[in-house]
């Protein structure tokens, strides 16, 4: 069979361009490929040195090109990638391979790999820019191998919690010994769900310890890059950024959502949330007292509302000395008050609204006012589930108004 064809027709059908050249640097073949390729037949080049006259036009980057091939092909071979200009003016980057025959002849292969080349400077460029990125954002990048558990941090990594790159292993167990302790386990499932595929990335918020023992909130993004061929994972990449300030914020507007701003005390909207909550728990009996300062108006009127919101803040004040942690004191409005006490009976909140208002007296003798420091209370109990909480905060209210004409 192998008889039948020529050594023409195996060069013809060959996926690259063949070249043979002579003793004399003559070029006395080429296939069809090297036209579709470069443009150029033999009747437009027959010799070497046309060759690269044509291919490279710039008269220094010819020189350096027809040095080194000619050092180089004095040891039987040569191999090199060029931008050449092309028969129709265009330029193409062509891989160029040369061996030198038994018989001192030259055979090129040529392989056209522009379209290579024009990924490589994508891809390039694309890297630059993500480097750039992630200098500009301070990105902490981590590449794990799996297999082997080596793992490469970055500067941003190791910087984003105090240490330098030269401190620490390059080694996922560094990862682990930094992870804050109560954030560990939602790490754990986290990655072990993506590492075995059930998502698409690993996804995770939890905090690190830093070089000086503070605490650093981190967004941690990875993914797995490779398997092995019974789907085990190989290799993981992923990003770490720093979202301390972040949380910091989301921890404060958390906290002024459901607080009074002046007081520290809570605001109405928790207290509402509260009294639904505890209303389905098991903490019967609760009480709730309504409370309303006697005379705010007329201190902001007599002494400005500076002075007025110091009566407000004492007030906060008195609550926090008589109550328990688990008893919720919120600010409802101007100068008014709510409690919320689980597991207190009638008795029970008959006498803590008696040391609140003993304690409201004990700073009228202090004198620290000029106008005497006063409040109205009013309270109400439910003893099950079955009774509305809003009721029973509206029995304490009206219960307060009585209290107070009685003044």
């Amino acid at each position: 069979m192998v008889e039948n064809f020529s050594a023409k027709d195996i060069l013809e059908n060959l996926t690259v361009g063949v070249a043979l050249i002579d003793q004399e640097f003559n070029i006395f073949y080429t296939n069809n490929l090297i036209t579709e390729i470069t443009g150029y037949t033999l009747n437009d080049i027959s010799t070497l040195q046309e060759w690269f006259e044509a291919a490279y036009p710039d008269s220094a980057l010819r020189n350096e090109v027809q040095d080194d091939f000619f050092t180089k092909i004095k040891k039987g071979s040569y191999k090199d990638v060029f931008k050449i200009k092309t028969k129709n003016s265009g330029y193409k980057y062509i891989e160029f391979r040369v061996k030198e025959l038994n018989n001192k002849k030259l055979m090129v292969n040529i392989i056209d790999v522009s379209k290579r080349k024009s990924r490589e400077k994508e891809i390039a460029t694309i890297k630059n820019r993500l480097e750039l990125a992630v200098d500009a954002a301070e990105i902490g990048i981590w590449d794990w191998n799996i297999k082997n558990n080596q793992t490469y941090y970055n500067r941003f990594w190791t910087e984003m919690i105090g240490y330098q790159e030269d401190e620490l292993a390059q080694t996922i167990y560094t990862w682990f010994d930094l992870i804050y302790a109560k954030d560990e386990l939602k790490i754990k499932e986290n990655l072990q769900a993506h590492l075995s595929g059930e998502t698409d990335l690993y996804k995770c918020e939890y905090r690190l310890e830093s070089k000086n023992g503070d605490l650093i909130w981190i967004r941690d993004v990875g993914k797995v890059i490779t398997r092995d061929n019974k789907d085990n994972p190989e290799r993981a990449i992923g990003i770490h950024i720093n979202i301390n300030e972040y949380k910091k914020r989301e921890k404060r507007i958390e906290y002024l959502s459901f607080h009074d701003d002046l007081t520290g005390l809570y605001n109405r909207r928790y207290l509402e949330n509260e009294m639904r909550r505890l209303s389905e728990s098991r903490k019967y009996p609760i009480s709730i007292i309504v409370g309303d300062l006697d005379n705010l108006k007329a201190v902001n009127d007599n002494y400005g509302h500076q002075m007025g919101d110091e009566y407000i803040v004492k007030s906060s004040h008195v609550f926090e000395e008589v109550l328990r942690s688990e008893d919720i004191a919120a600010r409802t409005g101007g100068d008014e008050f709510a409690i919320l006490l689980p597991e207190t009976d009638h008795e029970d909140v008959k006498q803590i609204c008696q040391r609140i208002q003993n304690n409201f007296a004990k700073y009228n003798k202090q004198s620290e006012f000029p106008a005497e420091f006063k409040i109205s209370l009013g309270h109400s109990t439910m003893k099950n589930k079955e009774i509305d909480p809003f009721l029973v905060y509206n029995i304490a209210d009206q219960n307060m108004y009585i209290n107070k004409g009685r003044k």
